[in-house]
C-alpha cells in the first residue's frame, strides 16, 4: 500500500524535467505493473506459448506469452545474447498479438547475470522507437528492475508471420546438444 501511496505522490508532484518523470513511471511501475495483486485472468489465458516469426529465412522465436503474478506478460529471456547491452526490440506483430491476449506489461529476463526488467506496453509504445527492421525498441535504461522469476516452458508455437511456410501453431521442442545421448 505503501508502494501505491509513494506512486499516487510522485505522480501528483510538482513537474520536473526528464529525471523526475522517470522517476514518477518508475514508482508507478513497481507499485502497480512490476507487483500486480490482480488476479483476475482466467486459468485458459495462462497457457504459456511461443512467439515465432521468420528472420532472415530461418523461423525464430522472439518472445513468449507466459504467466507471471497471475497476468499474462510478454517476455523475452536472454540465456546467451551478444552484443545487447544498451536496448532489447521485440516485433511489432509479437506485441500486438500480446496485447490481443491481454498482456499489459513486458519482462525482459537475462539469464546470465540472473535480473529482470519491466516495463508496461504502453509506455514502451510511447518512449520506445521503430527500427528499419520493424520491431519496436526499448531502452534498458528505460525499463524497471524488478525481481528474477522463472517462468513456465512453452509447449505450444504460434506462427506470427503471413504466408509464411509453417504457419500456424505447433509443438515446441527442445533440441539436444550433440554431446547428449551418445551423439558423436
Amino acid at each position: 500500500m505503501r508502494d501505491k501511496r509513494e506512486a499516487a505522490r510522485a505522480l501528483g508532484g510538482a513537474a520536473g524535467g526528464y529525471a523526475a518523470q522517470r522517476e514518477r513511471e518508475r514508482l508507478l511501475c513497481d507499485a502497480t505493473l512490476c507487483h500486480p495483486k490482480d488476479t483476475t485472468v482466467s486459468p485458459v489465458e495462462q497457457k504459456p506459448v511461443a512467439l515465432r516469426i521468420f528472420k532472415r529465412g530461418r523461423p525464430c522465436i522472439v518472445a513468449k506469452l507466459v504467466p507471471l503474478d497471475g497476468q499474462p506478460v510478454l517476455a523475452v529471456c536472454w540465456r546467451h545474447q551478444r552484443g545487447t547491452r544498451q536496448a532489447v526490440s521485440v516485433p511489432l506483430s509479437a506485441l500486438a498479438y500480446a496485447e490481443a491476449h491481454g498482456a499489459r506489461r513486458f519482462v525482459l529476463r537475462d539469464d546470465r547475470t540472473h535480473t529482470m526488467r519491466c516495463i508496461d506496453l504502453a509506455g514502451m509504445r510511447r518512449i520506445g522507437w521503430v527500427g528499419v527492421d520493424g520491431e519496436l525498441y526499448i531502452r534498458l535504461a528505460d525499463m524497471t528492475p524488478m525481481p528474477w522469476r522463472s517462468w513456465p516452458f512453452a509447449e505450444q508455437v504460434i506462427s506470427l508471420d503471413e504466408g509464411s511456410e509453417g504457419q500456424g501453431e505447433s509443438e515446441a521442442t527442445q533440441l539436444a546438444l550433440a554431446l547428449e545421448g551418445g551423439v558423436s
